[in-house]
């Protein structure tokens, strides 16, 4: 649990460097933009190596029980935010209409999960991972309003879904192999 709790203190506190633009400058010109960006990603893969190795090896430790008639409304969710996710990425009109797409993917995802494990290992990733949405999607509101956004063509929202679904579908085929969990098979 120690290598799990690690992962998500530094991936997680981390992501937390922009909303402080006085140790963010400090950091920048100690390191210059390139030092700042390249450690930023070393230390975020640590964190998230730390996150997959701790989830891996954590005993199981039951904190409730997982609401399984909710299993389809967890893969409604993940897939909301498989295509939420790439809306972000992707200049199409669907971030003129979701304000954070991918705070609010991440949420999505997290919540998923949540109502289908409770172990605790669990709980503390994707419940960390919540957290760190919801206080994200906050904090981005309160520091700035969003411009608006010009209308983009058509293509680029089937684009930004395309490139979500086939990730969902991808995940989804592979997520037994990569979590021990099948989530195509809905009783």
């Amino acid at each position: 649990m120690t290598s799990l709790l690690l992962g998500l203190i530094v991936f997680i506190g981390l992501h937390q460097l922009p909303g402080l633009p006085t140790l963010r400058g400090f950091l920048l010109q100690r390191l210059g933009e390139g030092g700042y960006k390249g450690a930023f990603s070393l230390a975020a893969l640590v964190g998230l190596g730390l996150i997959v190795y701790g989830k891996s090896v954590a005993q199981s430790v039951h904190v409730y029980a997982p609401l399984e008639d909710l299993r389809i409304a967890t893969t409604l969710l993940v897939l909301a935010a498989f295509v939420l996710f790439p809306a972000s990425i992707v200049p199409c009109n669907l971030r003129r209409l979701v304000r954070h797409p991918q705070l609010i993917a991440v949420a999505l995802w997290a919540l998923g999960h949540l109502l289908v494990n409770g172990d605790l290992a669990s709980v503390l990733l994707f419940g960390g991972f919540l957290g760190f949405a919801v206080n994200g999607i906050v904090s981005a509101n309160r520091r700035a309003k969003v411009p608006g956004l010009d209308r983009k063509p058509l293509m680029a929202d089937l684009a930004a879904v395309v490139i979500g679904l086939a990730a969902w579908a991808a995940l989804s085929w592979f997520h037994d192999q990569l979590f021990g969990v099948s989530v195509l098979a809905i009783n």
